[in-house]
């Protein structure tokens, strides 16, 4: 498909039909592929699930880079990259799925098609360089956990932001993780010596936590979380090396609610790694995070976004992994605590990274 004008529409939502054969009710229906091109040159590609078989379905596929995306809940214009061009094919990922034999697009549309820009460049620039002061750069890496105190009955929108610098620099954007007393972790057994978890406690009273693994033989580990405690550990350090199926599921329950993210920390990237959680805590809790790391070539910075029309206020409390309020740096301050107010669609940022002066 080409559409007749480049478009900077970060997204596009499609109502399309997947038609599978009838060996789709003994198989697993595959996914679609679909690749956005400027001209001749490739700017991304997206995969959508058939979320109903043999009939239209309507879903959005997103063109906006994960540090742009929190963006998308405020009244700011929003970064997106250009396009022009469509084309897609189907996904087999192993020998029990199948592809459909018929794509039909039946219609293409923009959410909020005045949002986007791309300033003339095929993707936005970057919010921020590689670049901190010595502090931040050497030293030992200090581990911190933080919850997010909100005066509102809404809560704010918060993104975690996990830089590396030694090595070769990366980031990832995590978005704050619900509180929840069971989480499944889905690994590929190759990459477990560099998965990384962090799992937090934001409960007044001890938390036993266990740890399952599926395999053969199958692996199992407890831990008690004290108070507004915290363990962050790779996988190989919480149950050992590990061979198993090529996809594995590590399962988490805590007795009480948890926090928990996982990052796959490679060479050349960090990816968050997806937790799929179940007994979600629905009640007014602060937002927490899970892992804040700072110093030793690290740094973490919290951006917290008001989506709502009215000012939000609150604090940013700091805590060790042994429960206790701890000070960090954030914004070039010492403290363990740190109050924000923010307007309504607007968005601040602490910060333990310090830029060189």
């Amino acid at each position: 498909m080409i559409l007749p004008e480049p478009s900077n529409c970060g997204l596009p939502g499609f109502e399309l039909e997947m038609s599978f054969s009838p060996a789709m009710y003994i198989t697993k229906p595959g996914d679609l592929a679909v690749t956005f091109w400027l001209n001749n040159e490739e700017v991304a590609t997206r995969h959508i699930k058939p979320i109903e078989t043999n009939r239209p379905f309507g879903t959005f596929v997103s063109l906006i880079d994960d540090f742009e995306f929190y963006r998308v809940f405020g009244n700011d214009r929003v970064a997106s990259h250009r396009w022009n061009r469509i084309t897609y094919a189907p996904v087999v990922h192993d020998r029990i799925t199948i592809p459909p034999h018929h794509v039909a697009l039946h219609s293409l549309t923009c959410m909020d098609p005045e949002r986007w820009y791309t300033d003339g460049h095929l993707r936005p620039e970057p919010m921020f360089q590689f670049e901190a002061d010595t502090a931040t750069l050497t030293g030992d890496v200090q581990v911190r956990h933080l919850q997010i105190i909100y005066d509102q009955t809404d809560p704010p929108y918060v993104t975690e932001r996990i830089i590396r610098f030694r090595d070769t620099p990366a980031f990832v954007e995590i978005p704050e993780p619900s509180l929840a007393d069971r989480a499944t972790v889905t690994f590929n057994a190759p990459s477990s010596e560099q998965l990384g978890l962090a799992i937090s406690n934001p409960n007044d009273h001890a938390n036993r936590i266990e740890l399952m693994l599926n395999g053969s033989p199958s692996r199992t580990r407890t831990l008690t979380l004290p108070p507004n405690g915290q363990v962050v550990q790779m996988m190989e350090e919480l149950i050992g090396h590990y061979h198993g199926p090529e996809e594995s599921h590590l399962f988490i329950r805590g007795d009480l609610p948890f926090a928990a993210i996982g990052v796959d920390i490679g060479f050349k990237r960090i990816i968050n790694v997806q937790l799929h959680l179940e007994g979600i805590v629905k009640q007014k809790r602060p937002v927490p995070v899970p892992q804040f790391a700072s110093g030793g070539g690290w740094a973490t910075e919290i951006i917290i976004h008001n989506p709502t029309n009215t000012v939000m206020t609150g604090r940013v409390q700091v805590f060790s992994a042994a429960e206790t309020a701890v000070p960090a740096v954030l914004n070039g301050i010492e403290a363990t605590a740190f109050e924000y107010r923010i307007e309504g669609g607007e968005s601040t940022t602490f910060s333990s990274r310090r830029l060189a002066s």
